[in-house]
C-alpha cells in the first residue's frame, strides 16, 4: 500500500479554516482608516505566505504521487505481462472449440436462416451464416434488411429521377416544337405580308405604268390634236395670208410684206435705186 498520505500535510484544514475566519471579517469603510487599512494590509499578507507555502508544498506531493504512480503502471505491465501470453493462448484455443460448437449446433438450423433469408430476398454465404450466433444472425437481418430498404429508396428515387428528366425533356421538346411552329407560323405570316406587299406594289406599279400609259397616250392624242389644230389654223392662216396678198395685188416686183409684232404689212415698192 501506498503511505501517501494528505493528514501529515501541514497545516491542517482546521487550521486554514480558523486563519480564513481570523480575517474574513475585517473591513475598510473610509480612506481615513489608517489602522484598518494596515490590518487588512498585514492580513493579506500572511494570507499569502499560507498559500505560497501550501502551493510549494503540495507541488512536491504531486511529483511524488506521479512518480508513485508512473512505478505502479509500470509493476502493473510486468504483472500481466506473465500471464498475458497463456491467457491469450488459452482465449483462441476456446475461441476455436467454441465456433466448432456454434457451427454444429447452428448446422441443424441452417436450412431455416436460408429461408429466412430467401423469404426476405437477402444475399447470403452459407459459411458466412453457419458461424454466427443468434444475436449475429439477427443483426445481419436488420442491417442486410436496411441495405435492402436503402436500395429501393434509390431505385425507387431514380425512377422517379428518370421519369422527371422524362419529362422535363418531353416539356422541353413541347415547348421547342411550339416555340418552332410559332416562328414558322410567324415567319410565314411576314412572308405572305410580304408577298402581298409585294403584289400590290406590283399592281400599284402596274397601275401606275398603266395610268402613266393612258396618260402618255393621251397627251400624245392632246398633242396631235393640238398639232392638227396648229397645223389648220397655220394653213387657214396661210390661206388668208395668201387671200390678203391675192385681194391685194401682192407680186414680189412691186410690193413688199414686212413683218410687225403679230401683223403682217404690205408696203408698195415706189422705186428702186441701184447703188
Amino acid at each position: 500500500m501506498s503511505n501517501f498520505t494528505l493528514e501529515k500535510f501541514n497545516p491542517t484544514l482546521n487550521e486554514l479554516k480558523e486563519l480564513a475566519e481570523k480575517y474574513n471579517w475585517l473591513d475598510i469603510n473610509w480612506i481615513e482608516d489608517k489602522e484598518w487599512y494596515e490590518n487588512v494590509k498585514e492580513a493579506l499578507k500572511e494570507l499569502r505566505d499560507k498559500r505560497v507555502y501550501i502551493t510549494k508544498t503540495l507541488k512536491n506531493y504531486r511529483q511524488e504521487a506521479i512518480d508513485f504512480q508512473r512505478a505502479v503502471l509500470e509493476h502493473e505491465k510486468e504483472l500481466i505481462w506473465i500471464i498475458s501470453n497463456t491467457e491469450d493462448s488459452l482465449k483462441e484455443k476456446k475461441q476455436k472449440i467454441d465456433k466448432l460448437i456454434l457451427i454444429k449446433n447452428t448446422k441443424e438450423i441452417l436450412p431455416v436462416r436460408k429461408w429466412i433469408l430467401d423469404s426476405a430476398w437477402i444475399k447470403y454465404n452459407d459459411n458466412e451464416i453457419l458461424e454466427m450466433n443468434d444475436k449475429d444472425f439477427a443483426k445481419f437481418m436488420i442491417d442486410e434488411k436496411q441495405k435492402l430498404i436503402k436500395e429501393e429508396e434509390k431505385r425507387k428515387k431514380d425512377e422517379e429521377d428518370k421519369k422527371q428528366r422524362e419529362l422535363e425533356l418531353e416539356k422541353a421538346k413541347q415547348e421547342a416544337e411550339l416555340k418552332a411552329k410559332k416562328e414558322a407560323e410567324e415567319k410565314a405570316k411576314i412572308e405572305a405580308e410580304l408577298a402581298d406587299k409585294r403584289h400590290k406594289e406590283e399592281i400599284e406599279n402596274l397601275k401606275k405604268q398603266q395610268e402613266d400609259k393612258e396618260k402618255a397616250e393621251k397627251q400624245k392624242k392632246l398633242d396631235e390634236e393640238k398639232r392638227i389644230k396648229e397645223e389648220k389654223e397655220r394653213v387657214e392662216k396661210l390661206e388668208k395670208y395668201n387671200q390678203w396678198k391675192d385681194e391685194n395685188w401682192y407680186n414680189d416686183k412691186d410690193f413688199m410684206i414686212q413683218r410687225e409684232w403679230d401683223t403682217m404689212v404690205m408696203y408698195k415698192k415706189i422705186s428702186i435705186f441701184n447703188i
